[in-house]
């Protein structure tokens, strides 16, 4: 088994993409203030998590407002609709982060 040593620390990754000014954002270091972590696994789950939280009400919303559109018998249920909203959130959610811990790892 051979142990090949890491091409360049976390450290000097994230000092690159600040200089790039891919990291300039709060919202790039809410995603990314995991990614030191042991393995790789960890840090894609911890990444993946955090963009599951972001996307689910994100695109949770956006789908119950195009299902809205599709069928305006939900305008007159709003009860209906939250239930809705709040199931697709929850999917949507957990696709994100499913997406994003796949995408981690390749």
């Amino acid at each position: 088994m051979t142990d090949k040593a890491p091409l360049a620390s976390v450290e000097e990754v994230r000092a690159e993409l600040r200089r790039l000014g891919y990291l300039a954002t709060g919202l790039d270091r809410f995603v990314l203030s995991g990614a030191g972590a042991v393995s790789p696994v960890a840090a894609s789950a911890r990444a993946a998590l955090r963009l599951g939280l972001l996307g689910g009400p994100v695109f949770g919303v956006a789908l119950s407002l195009a299902a809205a559109g599709l069928e305006p018998r939900l305008l007159a249920a709003p009860q209906d609709l939250a239930v809705l909203a709040l199931y697709l959130t929850l999917v949507a959610g957990g696709g994100v982060a499913l997406l994003g811990f796949l995408a981690g790892l390749a």
